[in-house]
């Protein structure tokens, strides 16, 4: 038995150098024509350099920023101007698109030493790094949740108030402050994700972006809005299964949006639904693309489904805290 981190980091690893994403999940970057321009105009409205980047963490096939690239260059800019780079476990399929295959939470201040001047995008990233699970047991004991990476039957491991047992599976205080900050348990059976791994990660983000957005996209939640019973779950080819670290099936858990924004809490941000983000999109005027378009908006906006990814936008200026500043 392990914690759930590890075994999730694993199977992750594992699922996403073999598969495709696209071969398993329809999402908003399966709409590259509508969501591309749109993510454009957040750049535009943030920047004022001539000679921008969009980096797309966690991206996948590439086709997003090969859309964002082509609406650039039908907006008659140079497109010596715009630098496109994902990074990703696996290399993009789109020839337009720098790829940087490697792990975006270490090698991001390698690849941008100077920082990034424009947009970074992390869609439906933060909601796969992996994170601890904590369960509240009969007595009222929190306690680390264990899991066994091949049939994924759980057990309950060391108590958090026990640190030098907790020290050994790599929990420590930070976890029990986040806990008692952002996701406070104490009814039995009640459990909670840890979502330190995920403000690391959005924290080393923020702290690339000299000029213009760090962009979160995902499905989250806040301290109002919490299950009792948290959010892991597994997909694959588009349905919901049980969340077995095995490597089989995409594991993932939503986002505490709201430890997110408190990343940096004395930067500019906004959070808001994509259902409100996309309101004023601009469609096409060819009559027939419009109509299309409409209806790929429309799935885009759905109040029970798409429209509920949650935008948090940080931009830049202030650092964010503990962050450290590359030059």
């Amino acid at each position: 038995m392990e914690t759930w981190r590890s075994a999730w980091e694993r199977a992750n690893l594992e699922f996403y150098s073999r598969e495709k994403p696209a071969d398993h999940f329809r999402t908003s970057t399966s709409y590259p024509d509508i969501i591309g321009p749109a993510f454009l105009v957040l750049l535009d409205a943030h920047t004022t350099s001539e000679a921008l980047q969009i980096v797309d963490v966690g991206g996948g096939d590439g086709h997003l920023l090969s859309a964002m690239r082509a609406a650039w260059i039908e907006s008659g800019r140079d497109p010596a101007l715009l630098t496109c780079t994902l990074v990703d476990v696996r290399a993009a399929e789109t020839p337009d698109v720098v790829t940087v295959v490697g792990d975006a939470r270490t090698c991001l201040n390698e690849i941008f030493p100077h920082g990034i001047r424009g947009l970074l995008i992390a869609h439906e990233w933060l909601d796969d790094i992996p994170c601890e699970v904590v369960e509240v047991d009969d007595r009222g004991a929190r306690r680390l949740v264990l899991v066994d990476a091949k049939s994924g039957k759980e057990s309950l491991g060391p108590a958090l108030d026990d640190p030098a047992a907790t020290r050994d599976f790599g929990f420590d205080e930070r976890g029990i402050d986040w806990l008692d900050t952002w996701w406070p348990i104490a009814h039995p059976g009640s459990r909670a994700e840890v979502g330190i791994t995920r403000d690391d990660a959005w924290r080393t983000c923020i702290g690339l972006v000299t000029e213009g957005v760090a962009l979160m996209v995902d499905y989250a939640h806040t301290r109002e809005t919490r299950d009792s019973q948290g959010s892991l779950a597994g997909y694959v080819s588009g349905r919901r299964v049980a969340p077995i670290p095995d490597g089989g099936c995409n594991v993932t858990a939503h986002v505490a949006v709201d430890a997110l924004a408190d990343v940096s809490p004395r930067a500019r941000r906004r959070m808001r639904s994509q259902r409100e983000a996309l309101e004023h999109v601009r469609l096409p005027d060819d009559p027939l693309v419009r109509l299309r378009a409409k209806g790929r908006l429309a799935t885009l906006r759905a109040a029970n489904g798409l429209g509920n990814f949650t935008w948090l936008e940080h931009h830049a200026g202030s650092p964010p805290r503990h962050a450290t500043m590359t030059s």
